[in-house]
């Protein structure tokens, strides 16, 4: 729902239905540790003895991207409009040689 402007096809509110960018659907989180031995070295034990190691991973999705346009394509005076794809295929022949 855009909050800031009126919507894009006034008939069909669900037109501007989407994605939140805040919402994240894939998150991890990962914590490890570990503890070095009580040594019962005299000359050991100072240095090597009682030593905690740990780290902690964090990994999660990007925001959701909406590509819009700076240009008024639909000539109602509504910035920020959605672009439309018009070909079938964005990126074209994946298994084509480059060009030189």
């Amino acid at each position: 729902m855009q909050f800031n402007s009126t919507w894009l096809k006034p008939g069909d509110p669900s037109y501007d239905r989407g994605n939140c960018p805040y919402n994240q659907r894939e998150i991890a989180n990962f914590t490890a540790s570990a503890q070095a031995p009580q040594f019962g070295n005299r000359r050991c034990a100072p240095i090597a003895s009682n030593w905690r190691v740990s780290g902690i991973l964090t990994a999660n999705t990007g925001n959701w991207l909406t590509v819009t346009t700076t240009q008024d394509r639909a000539f109602n005076g509504i910035p920020g409009q959605r672009v439309d794809q018009v070909a079938d295929n964005a990126y074209g022949a994946q298994d084509a040689e480059p060009t030189t």
